[in-house]
């Protein structure tokens, strides 16, 4: 049996109105919020933009007549720092990245296998409605999967995942594909029943779809390296590992299909507050200007406090 209705819901984005629509799907309900939202030379001021760039601390500036010495100056500290520096610490940093990652909460993750996902011909008509919705490019939307246990939303998110994983963001690209990360809670795992991990897991899978940001993902880390301790504010590790390394993007998708994140059984983060806290800063992060059109499908129990914070 399938049916649907509307309810008014809260609004999500200054002067606009949104609501989220809950269909019935076998006890399967989703609903969604959306939120408007050529030399080949330096010079030498170009070149002290690239040193303090690399190595924020240096602070150098451009007298207004460099002398030939201060040019040749910079370029060389430009260069030793970028040929012979600079690789070893972008390394190091992408490899702490890649530590704290949560290979686990992955959608295709060895951890999670057998992986749920819906048989050929079965949730059709839901499917359907959540590609269309993943398609559109009026604003950033949060579409929320919610049900009892058991009726399959964690094996609509993995069939989701791989629908988006074999998309390309543009014809010509060979790496970056519209699934832009995914984080698959569960209770029974320490590091993926609390959010503590979630935006560094997420800025690394980001990282790896979109090697353009790396760079900056690296310098923002080594500039506060505590964005990668799970106890660092959540609101911090959004800002720093997620809607930063977003905000480069904008004009590179300003033109592509939109990207997709994928958060699975929000649920089984043991701590409400934390869960609902989240899905606060995530509905404002969607406001954001700035930022790319994005859209995250969220899956869970139909639980009151996600329902009041969504």
């Amino acid at each position: 049996m399938y049916s649907n209705h509307t309810a008014t819901g809260r609004v999500l984005a200054c002067c606009h109105q949104h609501h989220h629509h809950h269909h019935a799907w076998n006890r399967l309900k989703y609903s969604t919020s959306r939120s408007q939202s050529t030399s080949s030379f330096y010079t030498p001021d170009q070149f002290v933009a690239q040193l303090n760039h690399i190595v924020p601390c240096f602070n150098l500036f451009v007298p207004i007549y460099p002398t030939p010495v201060q040019y040749i100056f910079y370029f060389l500290s430009y260069f030793v720092l970028s040929t012979f520096v600079m690789p070893q610490l972008f390394e190091g940093t992408w490899e702490k990245l890649s530590q704290v990652a949560v290979k686990g909460a992955e959608y295709d993750s060895r951890e999670r296998q057998p992986h749920p996902k819906c048989l050929e011909g079965t949730r059709v008509e839901l499917l359907n409605y959540i590609h269309r919705l993943s398609d559109t490019k009026e604003g950033s939307r949060l579409i929320w999967l919610h049900g009892t246990a058991g009726v399959g939303k964690s094996a609509v998110a993995f069939t989701v995942a791989e629908k988006m994983r074999n998309l390309k963001v543009t014809e010509r690209t060979k790496i970056e594909k519209r699934l832009a990360g995914t984080f698959f809670f569960s209770r029974k795992h320490t590091e993926r029943c609390t959010t503590g991990y979630f935006f560094a897991t997420l800025a690394y899978q980001l990282a790896c779809n979109f090697p353009s940001v790396r760079e900056d993902l690296n310098r923002i880390i080594r500039e506060n390296p505590a964005l990668l301790d799970a106890n660092k504010s959540l609101r911090d590790q959004m800002e720093g590992l997620f809607l930063k390394p977003l905000r480069k993007l904008q004009i590179r998708l300003r033109e592509c299909p939109p990207s997709m994140f994928i958060i699975d059984a929000l649920d089984e983060c043991v701590s409400e507050t934390e869960a609902a806290d989240f899905i606060s800063l995530l509905a404002n992060a969607l406001r954001e200007p700035d930022l790319p059109i994005i859209h995250i499908l969220l899956t869970s129990r139909s639980e009151s406090y996600i329902r009041e914070a969504i």
